[in-house]
């Protein structure tokens, strides 16, 4: 009796718990209510550390990339050709005064043997600094007439029957002088002056350009010296698809930096194809146009005479697209005459320090705002860049001992020079 009556209040007490362990409406909805809020303060969380560690990433890719293309023009600029002009003024006084007692004697004593007409004609020579006179020598049956001036001269050819006459000419001053004397009635040879004069006098040789650097603000044109690497000790000959310039082994290039515009007659990106649709849109490229960082690097040999040429359509197209992601560059020069947009180094030498900016967007921005390349620094300002997203950076590039090479002053600055590619509009 008393285990039956404790077994029914046990059961009815199981009821009455089970009747209360239950949520109410009210309750339920608070609960899904104060997860849903939860769910979205921690997603939002999450995606704040996602995007901002995106954008840090992007950040130090961007910058690691600014950095290797800044070392890649620092290490050519730094390996600039040194160029030692030899001071050949002693050695070509001292040779030119040997030369001129020697070529002057004995032109003069060539120049009177050939003077004899064949009517009895005097001969005539040019003296130089040994003057050689010119004289007559008696025809066979005539009487000889003694030499007008000149001492020192070999006689002139035979007269004639009667006997002729020679005559020395003027003297010339440090020159060769002087010409092929003898007519009917004899002839006299004309002096000259200087260091070439007469009628044979020597044409003058072509304008050397010294190697060095020849940069603008937004071009720079560098003559490297380094080794060949082992893939390029073969001869590359010309792309004519494209119309690229060939290039051929040689310790000495010619390296240009420059921004490209996209454009679809200049240099093209073979992988403009391959890369994602955000690094194309970045670069500014279109279908069929490339544009970004160029890099070419030519045999000096090669360049020089695409310059004098005037094979610009082939300069523009060779080279090669090293980073589409460079909107803008900015060189800047610092010589005797403090800093300089523009540099060139057959008059001024070597600059001490060469700087280098770069401009490069964003690849958040470029995702939602591109930014074509071929822009000007200068034209920047700061709306612009917190509207575009632009990133600069910038190096000083020191050339070692650049300081103490002697300027080529008074150096000859005709002839055809690169200029920074200012004869191609870059």
């Amino acid at each position: 009796m008393i285990q039956r009556t404790f077994t029914i209040q046990s059961d009815r007490l199981e009821r009455e718990n089970s009747a209360r362990s239950g949520f109410s409406l009210l309750e339920l909805l608070l609960a899904l209510a104060l997860t849903a809020v939860v769910s979205i303060l921690i997603g939002g969380l999450v995606q704040l550390f996602l995007v901002n560690e995106t954008r840090g990433r992007d950040s130090v890719r961007q910058a690691q990339m600014a950095r290797a293309i800044l070392n890649m023009i620092a290490e050519d600029v730094r390996t600039t050709v040194r160029y030692y002009p030899y001071d050949t003024s002693g050695l070509d006084q001292m040779l030119g005064n040997a030369m001129n007692n020697a070529t002057g004697g004995a032109l003069g004593a060539l120049t009177g043997a050939a003077g004899g007409g064949a009517a009895g004609g005097a001969g005539a020579g040019g003296a130089g600094a040994g003057g050689a006179g010119a004289g007559g020598n008696p025809g066979s049956s005539g009487s000889a007439t003694p030499p007008a001036s000149g001492t020192g001269g070999n006689p002139g050819a035979n007269g004639s029957a009667s006997g002729g006459s020679g005559a020395g000419a003027a003297a010339g001053s440090g020159g060769m002088s002087g010409g092929l004397g003898g007519s009917a009635t004899g002839g006299m040879g004309g002096a000259g002056s200087g260091s070439m004069t007469g009628a044979e006098g020597a044409a003058a040789g072509p304008t050397v350009i010294p190697p060095g650097i020849f940069g603008s603000a937004s071009s720079i044109e560098i003559d490297v010296s380094r080794l060949p690497r082992p893939d390029e000790y073969v001869i590359q000959p010309g792309n004519m698809n494209t119309g690229s310039l060939g290039d051929m082994p040689s310790d000495i290039k010619t390296v240009g930096y420059y921004v490209q515009a996209p454009r679809s007659d200049g240099v093209q990106d073979p992988l403009a194809s391959l890369t994602s649709q955000i690094a194309t849109s970045s670069a500014g490229s279109t279908a069929g146009q490339s544009g970004g960082l160029v890099r070419r690097s030519l045999d000096r040999a090669v360049t020089q005479y695409a310059y004098e040429m005037g094979n610009s359509d082939q300069l523009i197209r060779t080279g090669e697209i090293i980073a589409p992601e460079v909107l803008g560059i900015d060189f800047s020069y610092f010589g005797a005459n403090g800093w300089q947009t523009e540099w060139d180094s057959t008059s001024l030498g070597l600059p001490s320090v060469v700087k280098v900016t770069i401009a490069m967007q964003r690849e958040s921005s470029a995702r939602t705002n591109p930014m074509a390349p071929g822009i000007s620094l200068s034209t920047l300002n700061n709306s612009m860049i917190q509207e575009y997203g632009i990133e600069l950076y910038s190096m000083n590039i020191l050339i070692p001992g650049a300081a103490l090479l002697a300027s080529p002053a008074g150096a000859n600055s005709g002839g055809t020079s690169s200029n920074g590619m200012s004869s191609l509009g870059l």
